[in-house]
C-alpha cells in the first residue's frame, strides 16, 4: 500500500468523524492502465472540494497522474465552485524538492475553473513505509496531527493555514539521523536473498 493512501486513509477517516462524506478515485484502474476521464469527471461532479495526494516523482508529478490531469484539461472540464487542494510527499529529507509539483498541480486547478485551497509538500515520506499513520508516538506523530488539522480545515471550508503548511514542512528527523537509516533501508532493499553480494560489487573491473 502507497504512502498517499496512507495519507487520504487518515484524512477520509477525519473527515467522517466530522460528518464529511468522502470518496476515493485511485488514477489508476490497474497497474498499467490510467483511470477514464469519465469516472474521475463523474468523482468531480460529486464533490464539493477535491484532495489529490501523490508521490513526488523525478521532480514533478507521476506519469499517470499527468497524463490524467492533461486528460481533464483537454475535455474541456470546469468546475467552478469547487475548491482543490494537494498534499506532495517524498523520500528527500527536504520538503521543498515537492514545491514544484504543487505549482504544477497549482496551475491545472486554474485550467479546470476550481479555487485553489493550497497544497502541502512533505519530505521525509519515507518514514510512512505505508504503513497507518498514527499518533501515539514515533516519527509519524507530528505526521498525524498535521493531517487531522489539514481534515479539521477541510471540514470547516477552509483553505490550508500557513501555521500547516509550515508544521507539515518541519522534519520529523534530524537529516543526518533520516539519510543513514534510509541508506541502511536501500542497501537491505537491493541485496539478494541468501547472498553475499554486496551494492557496490564490481566484479568484471
Amino acid at each position: 500500500i502507497s504512502s498517499s493512501l496512507r495519507i487520504l486513509e487518515l484524512l477520509a477517516e477525519t473527515c467522517v468523524e466530522s460528518g464529511v462524506d468522502t470518496r476515493f478515485t485511485s488514477v489508476y484502474e490497474t497497474p498499467l492502465r490510467v483511470t477514464s476521464v469519465d469516472q474521475v469527471k463523474k468523482d468531480i461532479e460529486w464533490a464539493d472540494t477535491v484532495l489529490l495526494a501523490f508521490p513526488l516523482y523525478v521532480d514533478g508529478l507521476p506519469s499517470g497522474l499527468n497524463e490524467l490531469l492533461e486528460g481533464l484539461v483537454q475535455s474541456g472540464a470546469e468546475y467552478p465552485g469547487k475548491t482543490f487542494r494537494v498534499i506532495c510527499n517524498c523520500g528527500f529529507p527536504e520538503a521543498h524538492q515537492c514545491d514544484v509539483a504543487v505549482d504544477m498541480c497549482s496551475l491545472f486547478c486554474a485550467d479546470v475553473g476550481m479555487t485553489w485551497a493550497g497544497g502541502l509538500s512533505l519530505g521525509m515520506g519515507g518514514m510512512l513505509g505505508g504503513k497507518p499513520i498514527k499518533g501515539d508516538g514515533g516519527p509519524t506523530k507530528k505526521i498525524h496531527g498535521a493531517l487531522v488539522k489539514l481534515a479539521n480545515e477541510i471540514a470547516m471550508g477552509q483553505s490550508i493555514s500557513n501555521e500547516l503548511n509550515e508544521l507539515i514542512r518541519t522534519p520529523v528527523l534530524p537529516k543526518w539521523l533520516y539519510t543513514f537509516i534510509a541508506g541502511i533501508m536501500m542497501k537491505r532493499s537491493f541485496k539478494p536473498k541468501d547472498s553475499n553480494l554486496k551494492i557496490n560489487h564490481r566484479p568484471y573491473n
